[in-house]
């Protein structure tokens, strides 16, 4: 999202993901993050994700919104810290690309993400725990902004092969945030 008002807006946002089983929830995992939007279409965010048993995992990342009459494109890059040095070595590292369709007069945003995380682990971790060395994700979901308030779903899977979307890596996402001009 670029500004619609002023030269940047901050943008606090909490997210929910779901992975579900056929006998209900899987795991819950929480995300807080917090950007800073600028009219150039820079962004520039961190966040940090929360109840995931022992592990700690913080972010950091870039993005550069193109907005265009009728769509939006996104670039991302986000690293990934965490406590796992026994499996891995260094950061994790996402690129992404986004599409959103624009609406005349609708707030309302359609999107599509596909995402690639690399991954480095450890050389004798890889077979015995079957770590990968890459995973790749596609996202489709829905966002809007009301009177402050972003508001968005997307449901997010792991690309298995060309053709082939792992159904079972499956989650539902919720974002509320708020937004600052």
């Amino acid at each position: 999202m670029i500004p619609k008002k002023g030269n940047f807006a901050a943008v606090f946002s909490q997210n929910q993901m779901y992975q579900f089983t056929g006998e209900g929830v899987f795991s819950k995992k929480t995300n807080f993050s917090l950007g800073l939007l600028l009219q150039s279409g820079l962004e520039i965010k961190i966040g940090k994700y929360i109840n995931i048993d022992d592990l700690s995992i913080s972010m950091q990342g870039i993005a550069y919104h193109i907005k265009k009459k009728k769509f939006g494109l996104g670039l991302h890059l986000t690293t990934y810290k965490h406590n796992m040095d026994d499996y891995y070595e260094g950061k994790a590292k996402e690129t992404g690309i986004s599409i959103h369709k624009r609406f005349k007069k609708k707030d309302l945003k359609p999107f599509i993400y596909y995402s690639r995380i690399l991954l480095k682990p450890k050389p004798d971790m890889v077979e015995p725990y079957s770590l990968k060395h890459k995973e790749e994700y596609l996202s489709f979901g829905i966002m809007t902004e009301i009177k402050h308030f972003v508001l968005g779903t997307y449901i997010t899977t792991q690309i298995e092969d060309l053709m082939n979307l792992n159904k079972e890596s499956g989650q539902l996402s919720i974002t509320l945030g708020a937004l600052l001009y």
